[in-house]
């Protein structure tokens, strides 16, 4: 495909006494529906995970991970803790995936798979 995706990811600490939520405030929700819109999350489920174990489970294909997800997932389950993965100074670098084929399945390689 001759079209490149920018994606972004952020790692954060959450401040003492907050949890993470799921899904959008019932505000955000009414808002969305009042204004006409009925797709008001960007996935179709949602779940929370270290990274290994979103990776394992996509390995066991209990989910499904787009490659960006999975790469940057590999690079945060390098870490025990967020403390650490914050710790680092990280390098942006533009990957580029390689069609693969073997005659009867193509796939997408990542240039650290090749």
């Amino acid at each position: 495909m001759p079209r490149r995706f920018d994606t972004w990811f952020f790692a954060a600490v959450l401040p003492p006494g907050q949890t993470a939520a799921l899904a959008a405030p019932a505000e955000l929700q009414d808002r969305a529906e009042h204004e006409g819109r009925t797709d008001h999350r960007e996935a179709d489920s949602a779940t929370w995970l270290r990274p290994a174990a979103a990776l394992e489970s996509a390995r066991a294909g209990q989910i499904r991970l787009l490659p960006p997800t999975a790469v940057t997932l590999g690079e945060l389950a390098e870490d025990d803790s967020v403390t650490g993965i914050l710790a680092q100074r990280r390098v942006l670098t533009l990957r580029l995936p390689k069609v693969m084929t073997d005659g009867k399945q193509a796939w997408l390689a990542m240039p650290h798979q090749l």
